[in-house]
């Protein structure tokens, strides 16, 4: 498969499990060796195959939730809780109020 650069594997699953992953997360993962990453031949990118992506997800605790699914149509609650009340302030007649 293709290989993809680290900040691209990391918007994939971000999209996929509609969690944010953060790069630095992905990154220091990459350099523990927590995920499959490698060095391109430049060592200035560290590259994903895009078939380790699950594993990828599973290593950042993603996995473990399936991706979600989108609705396909939204229902109207029920239950409706009522408004809550303005706080009033309260009043102050004008004798009451400092002279200026």
């Amino acid at each position: 498969m293709a290989k993809i650069k680290l900040p691209d594997a990391c918007r994939r699953l971000s999209q996929k499990y509609e969690t944010p992953v953060a790069y630095q997360t992905a990154y220091m993962a990459a350099v523990a060796n927590i995920i499959p990453a490698e060095r391109d031949d430049t060592c200035r990118f560290w590259l994903i195959d895009e078939s380790n992506l699950t594993a990828m997800a599973k290593a950042l605790g993603l996995a473990a939730t399936k991706p979600k699914a989108k609705p396909a149509t939204k229902t109207k609650p029920i239950f409706k809780p009522a408004a809550k009340p303005k706080p009033t302030r309260p009043t102050r007649s004008r004798a009451s109020r400092p002279a200026a």
